[in-house]
């Protein structure tokens, strides 16, 4: 055995004689290199009493190692260096491969895998050597080839190892440039596109501010600063693109990096084009609106103004021909008409400057010329105004003149009245009583009528004096009628043939102190 304890015992009785053998194997040159030892012991005792040893004998066997074990250990070591070596070898140049296909420098990392190699040629070639010794069974010069061999082996690995460490930190450093080069680049494309999108926003916002008359100078300011920085983002970004095509990590992150703040630049600008194309828009939208009600309401006064004008004019006409047949009437009775007639002219006269004036307003206002059309609309009410006031003082002396002539027929008819009564009681004992009765209700019908008469022109007057016209035409009128029954009533002097009853004189004059009632700007009130 190679280690360990073994023994064996036998049993001698006494009287007898015994023989005993061992046989001591050397090792099986299995267990490394170095030397080997068996110590032999034996000993004779008393079965009784073990401690009673009679004799012992004590020796140590020591062998030395084979040398063709030796050899061969070496060789396999050698072996075992070699393939270990040529595993970091395989590795450092992956891991080498790797570092370069991101483009890290890795002349430090080949430099040593080259030394690897170098060594791993010199191991191989060692222990083919070793391998050859051996088999001429020179197995001391194969021992010593073969750990030559190993120590090549070994320093092949070392190299091997710190070259793939080397690329190792190289690719590591390369990775995180990546990551970080292209964290940058997608969020330069991010701003870039939404950059993108906020400048057709604003292009369209402009174009539509544009198309309604907005001033969009500002806006488009803001839009070609967009355009602008937007193309430099673009610029950068495919500079981006570049280096990543050319594995040049930080060049990438650089240019990426200034894509993203023209974008950030151009998507600012976009949003502040569109934001102002917008209220530009509004703007103009409002101001088109106020424009709108603005020449509604200029259109409005300009219509509104011209149909004043125009009322006033036609109710001015009107109330001169109706003043003309007054005056006919007037004249028809014995009143001095004259100079009725003569500030009636002045009136007519002066209607025609109106009606020139209506006439250029009625056309400014058909050409939109609006303000044009309010002035001339204006002038001509200025004139009807001003002739308003000739006839209100024409009909005042008008009415002035129909009182005077109601008063003196009531004068005269009161007068007959008194007549006919006296008349009637001198006849009293000439007529039978029932024509007596008859005649005297008759007178007293008259007197009725004569004292309602007397309250109309009373009232008359009042209502005159307060310009009151279209009342003083009703009183006129009830006055006239009251004078005409108590006149027949009276049975004494009748209105001539050739001359108008005093209700037609009363109802013509009146008629046109109805037209002429309180005058303001063509509206009566």
């Amino acid at each position: 055995m190679d280690s360990g304890t073994w023994s064996s015992e036998y049993v001698v009785k006494n009287g007898e004689t015994a023989s005993f053998s061992s046989t001591v194997y050397a090792p099986a040159w299995g267990n490394g290199a170095g030397s080997a030892q068996h110590t032999v012991n034996s000993y004779c005792y008393d079965t009784d009493d073990p401690t009673k040893i009679y004799k012992s004998t004590s020796f140590t066997l020591t062998y030395t190692e084979n040398p063709k074990y030796i050899a061969t250990t070496a060789i396999n070591s050698a072996q075992s260096s070699i393939n270990s070596a040529q595993s970091s070898i395989n590795n450092a140049q992956n891991a080498i491969n790797d570092a370069k296909n991101l483009g890290g420098d890795t002349t430090l990392a080949e430099s040593k895998l080259s030394n690897a190699k170098n060594s791993m040629q010199t191991a191989q070639g060692k222990l083919s050597s070793a391998n050859s010794f051996y088999s001429s069974s020179n197995y001391d010069q194969a021992t010593n080839t073969a750990n030559d061999a190993k120590s090549y082996g070994d320093s092949a690995k070392s190299d091997a190892d710190n070259a793939y460490s080397t690329a190792i930190q190289i690719k590591q450093t390369k990775e995180a440039e990546m990551r970080d080069a292209e964290t940058a680049r997608t969020s330069a494309k991010k701003v870039i596109d939404s950059a993108t999108t906020s400048k057709t926003d604003a292009q369209n916002a402009v174009n539509d501010a544009k198309n309604i008359g907005a001033d969009t100078s500002q806006a488009q300011t803001f839009l070609d600063t967009a355009t602008s920085k937007l193309d430099l983002a673009n610029t950068k970004y495919n500079e981006a693109i570049t280096n990543f095509n050319n594995r040049k990590w930080n060049e990438e992150k650089t240019s990426a990096t200034q894509a993203e703040s023209y974008a950030n630049e151009a998507l600012t600008n976009a949003v502040n084009a569109k934001s102002t194309a917008k209220t530009a828009a509004d703007a103009k939208v409002a101001a088109d609106a106020k424009a709108a009600s603005d020449a509604a309401n200029e259109r409005a006064q300009a219509e509104s103004k011209l149909n004043t004008a125009q009322t006033t004019y036609n109710n001015v006409v009107d109330t001169v021909d109706k003043i003309k047949e007054a005056i006919t009437g007037l004249s028809s009775i014995g009143v001095e008409t004259s100079e009725f007639t003569k500030e009636l002219e002045t009136v007519s006269s002066t209607l025609v400057d109106a009606k020139a004036e209506l006439d250029k307003a009625k056309a400014r206002y058909e050409t939109k010329e609006l303000t044009e059309s309010k002035s001339y609309s204006e002038k001509s009410l200025d004139i009807t105004e001003k002739d308003i006031t000739i006839l209100k003082n024409i009909q005042n002396k008008m009415a002035s003149a129909a009182i005077d002539k109601i008063s003196n027929k009531y004068s005269s008819i009161s007068n007959n009245y008194d007549i006919a009564v006296k008349k009637l009681e001198e006849s009293k004992a000439k007529v039978t009583g029932d024509v007596y009765v008859a005649e005297k209700e008759k007178l007293d019908n008259a007197k009725k009528s004569l004292d309602n008469a007397s309250n109309l022109i009373t009232q008359a007057k009042s209502y005159a004096n307060s310009q009151k016209y279209s009342d003083t035409m009703i009183s006129f009128k009830s006055a006239s009628l009251e004078l005409g029954k108590a006149e027949s009533l009276s049975g004494e002097i009748k209105p001539s043939s050739a001359m108008p009853s005093f209700e037609a004189i009363v109802a013509i004059a009146g008629l046109s102190v109805a037209y002429l009632v309180s005058f303001k700007r063509g509206k009566i009130l």
